[in-house]
């Protein structure tokens, strides 16, 4: 019998089918390769080190990322913690901070490097911060940029456990921070920004968008460490986000205030024995995702985020308009959506959500039906797309909603 790695392996090494006639060889059903991908056992003889990885993007932008492996003698249930620097640093300017913060929290440490956008933009998002637009290299809130290419290299090379994955930053990465757990929260465990903000455009008013993208924020727990003295991001607009989930139910939404801190890293005394920091870090190791949830509430400004867990917009009714899908497990047999601006939707069905067998879908009051079954090529497939064991599929299904009738 093939090991857990081996047939890890096969599924996202190898092209699809060729996956698919090995693992039959194998005499491998699609519900025994499933429980097998399933099984969330990390075994890792990961050794101590700190080196530089290169990152490349589909676009062929090239940069490179800092990765430390902690000592640890908790080696077998190693997480992630992706840390974004400010606007004007680097990696190498912020690892001490963050590889501390790997030692306490037994998280593999990805500081990657942030570029100047091939597309040439200007940080105007960020114009609330520099006093005005700047040419400078950023993040991006996507797949297909350095911070998730970074939690995918993590997935891809090293036996971490992908339930303990933590996103942070400082200033233009705590904005990220905010920005990327916002469109991808099913992808981590929890987010730490320290000195940053969902939002700078909230600074003068309402934000749409950001109110949009925060509730998606609603089971996320998040702890922010900010400076009282931080006069680029107020840590007033950050408690902002955080008070507004709080009544919209997260109770895992706080704000750690560091007196005396200001907008610098230098200010905010972010070492070892200093309390806001120790807390940060013990916190960070307790942070596990809430994997399979049977309820799901997701916003989607358009389709570069329209994946949330076990639900997926595929078409917009208007791509110029945003899109929401509300989806619940009601039992092993049935699911019941709501929808908003939504043409089309893909499921993601697992035995962990529901039975092999006659599944009824309910979708803005309209009934759908379907024979679960798992399929060995969803499964692989799936598995290869998010190297994540808490994210493939037993099998997918696509929906066209019915508008009209």
């Amino acid at each position: 019998m093939q090991s857990i790695s081996d047939i890890r392996s096969i599924c996202r090494e190898e092209c699809v089918y060729q996956a698919i006639e090995k693992l039959k060889r194998y005499g491998l059903s699609a519900e025994q390769v499933s429980d097998i991908l399933l099984n969330n056992v990390v075994v890792s003889n990961l050794k101590p080190c700190t080196k530089v990885v290169p990152l490349v993007t589909p676009n062929g932008e090239t940069s490179e990322m800092m990765v430390h492996i902690p000592q640890t003698s908790d080696n077998n249930n190693l997480g992630v913690l992706i840390f974004l620097h400010g606007a004007g640093s680097s990696s190498d300017r912020i690892k001490d901070l963050a590889c501390t913060l790997g030692e306490i929290s037994s998280c593999v440490v990805l500081c990657p490097n942030a570029v100047i956008s091939y597309k040439n933009e200007s940080n105007f998002d960020l114009a609330g911060i520099f006093g005005r637009r700047v040419k400078h290299p950023r993040w991006h809130y996507t797949v297909n940029d350095f911070p998730l290419l970074a939690l995918r290299w993590a997935l891809q090379n090293l036996n971490i456990n992908p339930d303990r994955c933590i996103i942070s930053g400082h200033s233009m990465g705590g904005i990220a921070a905010w920005s990327i757990a916002a469109r991808f929260w099913h992808l981590f465990a929890a987010v730490a920004p320290i000195n940053g903000v969902l939002s700078m455009w909230e600074m003068f008013g309402p934000d749409i968008e950001a109110d949009k993208l925060r509730s998606n924020l609603l089971t996320l727990p998040i702890l922010s460490v900010h400076g009282a003295n931080d006069s680029k991001i107020p840590h007033s607009l950050e408690l902002f986000s955080l008070q507004r989930l709080a009544q919209g139910g997260n109770a895992f939404a706080n704000q750690i205030l560091v007196m005396g801190g200001e907008h610098s890293l230098n200010t905010m005394r972010m070492q070892k024995g200093t309390s806001h920091f120790d807390k940060l870090g013990s916190w960070m190791a307790k942070q596990y995702r809430k994997n399979w949830p049977s309820k799901i509430f997701h916003h989607a400004l358009d389709l570069s985020h329209s994946r949330a867990h076990w639900v997926e917009i595929i078409k917009f009714l208007d791509p110029n308009k945003t899109a929401v899908i509300h989806a619940e497990i009601l039992d092993k047999a049935s699911i019941v959506i709501s929808t908003a601006g939504v043409q089309e939707i893909k499921l993601y069905l697992h035995r962990k959500l529901v039975s092999p067998g006659d599944l009824s879908i309910k979708i803005n009051g309209i009934d759908y039906f379907h024979k679960f079954s798992p399929r060995l090529e969803d499964i692989v497939t799936t598995y290869r797309e998010s190297l994540d064991s808490s994210l493939f599929a037993d099998e997918t299904i696509s929906l066209v909603l019915d508008i009209g009738r």
